[in-house]
């Protein structure tokens, strides 16, 4: 994982001042991920599974188990790469987590997830507030009936 951070930060240090050095680490970087890959068979599998289940399943894009959404798609860049370079490391059914549509879906997927992470939380709503989404007149409607209510009791009152 450490490997994918650090490229991370490279790419946003190259955004930040392009140079040839800066693109020479980056290279470098995004090769010892893919070599990350190669070495640790454990840590390819775990990553497919999680890119499977990320395609998959919403409740698997959440920050608990997806704690960075660029790190992640660094993980699927790498892989994707390791599979143009290698794909005698990758059965069928994991080939396809990089078709065209998948890809498609892991992209869109993935700008869900930031942008429902970025967003901002308003303040809980109040009570008046959420009356007067549900009822528009509910001051009115409410006004109405705590008359009532006087009126029943006064009732009550004169009866006894």
């Amino acid at each position: 994982m450490l490997p994918f951070l650090v490229l991370q930060k490279a790419i946003i240090k190259q955004d930040e001042t392009a140079s040839s050095n800066h693109e020479m680490i980056e290279r470098l970087l995004m090769d010892t991920c893919v070599h990350t890959y190669v070495t640790f068979r454990d840590f390819r599998d775990q990553s497919l599974q999680l890119i499977r289940s990320f395609i998959a399943d919403p409740e698997q894009r959440t920050q608990d188990i997806v704690p960075s959404i660029p790190v992640f798609l660094l993980q699927y860049l790498a892989l994707d790469t390791l599979k143009t370079q290698q794909e005698n490391l990758f059965d069928e059914d994991q080939m396809l987590l990089f078709s065209p549509d998948n890809k498609q879906d892991v992209a869109r997927y993935a700008i869900e997830e930031i942008l429902r992470r970025t967003q901002k939380q308003e303040e809980p709503a109040q009570r008046n507030t959420l009356m007067a989404l549900l009822c528009p007149d509910y001051q009115e409607v409410a006004s109405r009936l705590v008359q009532k209510k006087k009126e029943q009791k006064e009732g009550k009152k004169d009866g006894e």
